[in-house]
């Protein structure tokens, strides 16, 4: 069952006593088909919102919704609309 699943753990506050935003942690957990390259951490360096939205659409584009190319504002995808790069 794993082997095509993936499930996303998030919160929006990396610590909850302080209310600090700005280490959050991203979990995704699952083979997913093979679709995401796994056993590896990635640090966005501070760049949470840009890299929360990119990561959501490469949740989309897995689940076959390859039309999604944007996920909330796009002003917190200056990189560009689209799946997180060098997530696949």
């Amino acid at each position: 069952m794993w082997d095509r699943t993936v499930v996303m753990h998030w919160s929006e506050l990396s610590q909850g006593d302080t209310h600090q935003k700005d280490k959050d942690l991203v979990v995704l957990a699952g083979g997913a088909d093979g679709y995401f390259r796994t056993g590896r951490m990635l640090d966005l360096n501070g760049k949470r919102q840009r890299g929360l939205s990119n990561l959501l659409v490469s949740l989309w584009s897995y689940m076959g919704y390859s039309d999604v190319s944007t996920w909330g504002d796009t002003r917190l995808m200056p990189d560009g609309a689209g799946p997180m790069p060098n997530l696949v």
